[in-house]
């Protein structure tokens, strides 16, 4: 293969191997992004938004209202995952406490996407946590992993039945971020 300017050209006849039969094309959103901001439920990223001076992030995509259009789109690409997030400070807007309604959005964005014929895939933590978790040392508490565990064992309960293949962390090594700036 050759580069030209910025575009690769392959030589005339060449195609790529085909994907593997286990290969699982999909798309992903993330609830920070795409879900709309609710000053009843911010989350980490929210007051550190605003604590940067950035734009906070509004209606976003409006993903709660138009989530079935994102659906039939992804079908029309032929995918067969739809990742998305679960926004844990909606979910458990205060320690042990689980809001019924929030969840139920999450339960309809599933059963669309297996309705769809795709896979749900859930990522249980999107770079955000509750402001509660923060309050009580966030991510580097030592109880942190109890209350991780507590809030991914009941969205394993509440989704489980529609979802088999699950995320707990979306891109792990980029974690240590929030902590450590070599730049």
């Amino acid at each position: 293969m050759a580069m030209t300017g910025r575009r690769l050209r392959r030589p005339a006849g060449h195609h790529p191997p085909p994907l593997p039969e286990s290969f699982v094309f999909g798309v992903a959103n993330s609830d920070h992004q795409c879900e709309a901001y609710d000053p009843g439920d911010e989350d980490i990223r929210d007051v550190w938004g605003r604590l940067q001076g950035l734009t906070m992030r509004g209606r976003a995509t409006d993903f709660r209202q138009r989530f079935r259009e994102d659906i039939r789109l992804a079908q029309e690409l032929g995918c067969k995952a739809f990742r998305f997030s679960i926004a844990w400070s909606r979910f458990e807007t205060r320690p042990g406490h689980f809001d019924d309604a929030s969840f139920a959005f999450y339960v309809d964005l599933a059963e669309a996407v297996r309705a769809a014929g795709m896979e749900p895939v859930v990522t249980l933590h999107h770079f955000t946590w509750p402001l509660h978790v923060e309050e009580r040392g966030g991510m580097i508490a030592p109880e942190f992993p109890a209350w991780f565990a507590c809030y991914a064992g009941e969205a394993a309960i509440r989704l489980g039945r529609w979802v088999r293949m699950w995320l707990t962390f979306n891109e792990p090594n980029q974690l240590v971020y929030g902590y450590i700036k070599p730049w």
